[in-house]
């Protein structure tokens, strides 16, 4: 399984996308900005994974510990993020871009979450 996560990570991020994309235009939605949320979160997931590879044949306090940094480096970048946004797009700043961003952030959370703590279990 955990070999297969990054192929999984990417196929979140196109699928994301995609859905990004097949937003209405008339919605409001600023669509670069989830583009490039999604992209950081992708980028996030993959380098936290390859932080976190090496900690799952270890006890099980390591592997712990590695998903508690993976998800709290994860959040502190994300919110900074969209402190950011929000603050660049103070006037005409849409809600619905906002909830979309966290939709982002806790999907790739709970995938990551999931996968690592199946393969942990199974162990």
């Amino acid at each position: 399984m955990i070999s297969r996560l990054p192929l999984i990570f990417l196929a979140i991020c196109l699928v994301v996308a995609l859905v990004i994309w097949l937003l209405p235009a008339t919605g409001g939605f600023d669509k670069i900005a989830l583009w490039v949320a999604d992209g950081i979160m992708l980028a996030l997931s993959l380098g936290a994974l390859a932080l976190m590879r090496p900690k799952l044949n270890e006890r099980p306090q390591a592997f712990v510990r590695g998903v508690f940094s993976a998800t709290l480096l994860r959040m502190f970048v994300c919110m900074a993020a969209i402190m950011i946004y929000a603050l660049a797009k103070r006037p005409d700043l849409h809600r619905g871009t906002l909830y979309a961003l966290f939709g982002i952030y806790a999907l790739y959370t709970l995938v990551e979450t999931s996968a690592l703590s199946r393969k942990v279990r199974k162990q």
